[in-house]
């Protein structure tokens, strides 16, 4: 995972791999570094651009995060409420109870 800082540690760009040369169409590692160099020397208003989209980054992560967390709250949550139903389903003598049509 790389992720590229600012000189307040505030991450701007990330990913999980760069290769260290362009291809298929891909930035390489070195390509990306100069162009995040270009652009942060370039003036305040691309530096404020990519503290801007760094934080939108941020921000779409918190998100899932916080997503993944209801999921697995709500996946647990059924989980139990199954196991609780297959468990009334079974009488004391191990078979599965089975209801009857009137």
């Amino acid at each position: 995972m790389s992720v590229f800082l600012t000189p307040s540690l505030e991450p701007v760009v990330g990913g999980t791999y760069f290769p260290p040369e362009d291809s298929m169409g891909r930035p390489g590692f070195k390509t990306l570094l100069r162009a995040l160099a270009d652009k942060w020397e370039a003036g305040e208003a691309q530096k404020a651009d990519l503290v801007r989209s760094g934080k939108k980054i941020l921000e779409a992560l918190k998100e899932a995060t916080k997503q993944e967390a209801q999921v697995g709250y709500i996946a647990s949550y059924c989980r139990d409420h199954v196991k609780c139903f297959l468990a009334s389903m079974i009488n004391v003598g191990g078979k599965i109870k089975l209801t009857t049509r009137p």
